[in-house]
């Protein structure tokens, strides 16, 4: 039987990064040593060691062997069988769990992974070895910033999740509902979330969230905007692949006043492949109005987003694609249009973000949208719009997920209806972070 201590040498050997090898192959020798293999001879070996499990089922060190060849040519489901039959061995036992961890992640399954890691971080082990696979189990479990997780006495998992954050900011330029801008005004702005994640055999990938938004400001009162929201969904997860869908729901208010309920449908789809991620989404939004001000916006929404994200240490580049149609009431007199808010929209934006270090990070976006108004009004005018907008941030981590924040926002919007035509500034300072 393999020693425990020259297989742990192996594994930290093998160990690269995040979802490292398992270990350096080895090539059986009449001494039962291990040496690594040159590159291109895992098929050639793929061959050798079925040929010696045919002849010896039970050696525990052949089982190994295939499983880590499977494993370099991911075959992740032969892999997994081969680990999975040395956990009761107990030279091979933690190494086992640790590399079903790793081939959970490859296969897709981030939550199986977490939880072959979370095992082997809160496993008592005879051989003080083994301090070294736990060791490497907690580091995989802090990069997958799961820290969250529960696992209760019924091994089922619940993770908790705290989003908030705090600002208070200036804006020059406030605008109302119907697009009329005002004087400037102070402000605090505030947004907190909450997430509950079911996540065993029966509610796998189901998650609940609350969250609450509110922009209070300090003299124009009859401007504050609040709202409450719930979001209820499913996640699927297969290999590299993120679907979902979910159901929101939202009141708000508007000043003293209510002002709008609407009910949210979203499809997404996500591919991730290492440094690549892509998106695409549907959402449909049934809006009802609560105060009879506000019955000209009822109606309904729908949007089509296209989204790429491409990571490059110390940049991120994220792209958005996104096209918006709008069926309200809009205002009318004896069935003439006064003016439309039945809108069809695209927009276009580009952020970049640069971590300078563990510390410092900053980013800038830049947004442009071209609307046009359904409707003609009373006076023979379609609304037709161009807007551009940039920001500026810059963080400072306070620490671990803390980050004190302040930013620059900037829009030009230009309207072919003189009243809609703005530039307007909103600068912010603030903290965010996760809990």
């Amino acid at each position: 039987m393999l020693d425990i201590k020259n297989l742990l040498v192996i594994i930290l050997l093998g160990l690269i990064g995040f979802v490292a090898t398992p270990v350096s192959l080895a090539a059986e020798t009449t001494q039962n040593k291990i040496k690594k293999p040159e590159a291109g001879q895992y098929t050639q070996q793929l061959a050798y060691y079925l040929q010696k499990e045919q002849e010896n089922h039970s050696d525990p060190l052949v089982t190994y062997n295939l499983g880590v060849i499977f494993y370099k040519l991911k075959q992740y489901p032969q892999a997994k069988v081969r680990f999975q039959k040395l956990l009761s061995v107990d030279a091979y036992h933690l190494v086992a769990k640790y590399n079903l961890g790793l081939v959970a992640y490859k296969s897709g399954d981030t939550k199986k992974a977490i939880q072959w890691f979370r095992e082997i971080s809160a496993h008592t082990h005879p051989f003080k070895s083994s301090d070294s696979i736990i060791k490497l189990a907690k580091v995989q479990l802090d990069k997958l910033s799961q820290s969250d997780i529960v696992i209760n006495k019924k091994k089922t998992v619940r993770a908790l999740n705290n989003y908030l954050f705090a600002y208070y900011g200036y804006d020059d330029h406030l605008i109302d509902p119907i697009g009329n801008v005002i004087t400037g005004d102070d402000f605090l702005n505030i947004y907190a979330l909450h997430t509950f994640t079911f996540d065993n055999a029966a509610l796998e990938g189901i998650s609940w969230k609350f969250d609450v938004y509110s922009k209070d400001y300090s003299d124009l009162n009859g401007y504050d905007y609040n709202v409450i929201g719930t979001d209820f969904g499913k996640q699927l997860v297969r290999k590299n692949w993120r679907h979902s869908l979910r159901v929101r729901l939202d009141k708000s208010t508007y000043g003293a006043t209510d002002y709008q309920s609407a009910t949210r449908l979203e499809l997404k789809t996500q591919y991730v492949l290492s440094a690549h991620k892509a998106s695409v989404h549907y959402r449909y939004y049934d809006i009802t109005s609560d105060n009879v001000l506000y019955d000209a916006y009822e109606g309904n929404r729908q949007q089509l987003g296209f989204i790429y994200t491409r990571v490059i240490k110390p940049h991120r580049l994220k792209l958005t694609l996104e096209f918006e149609d709008n069926d309200r009431a809009d205002d009318k007199t004896l069935g003439v249009v006064n003016q439309s808010y039945s809108a069809s929209r695209s927009k276009m934006k580009f952020d970049w973000s640069y971590q300078f270090n563990a510390s410092w990070k900053s980013s800038l976006s830049y947004e442009h949208n071209s609307t046009r108004y359904n409707d003609m009004n009373s006076a023979g005018i379609v609304r037709d719009e161009t807007l551009a907008g940039s920001q500026a941030r810059l963080k400072y981590r306070l620490q671990k997920n803390w980050w004190l924040v302040s930013d620059l926002a900037y829009t030009d919007n230009v309207s072919n209806i003189a009243q809609y035509s703005y530039t307007r500034s909103v600068m912010r300072v603030g903290i965010n972070g996760s809990f």
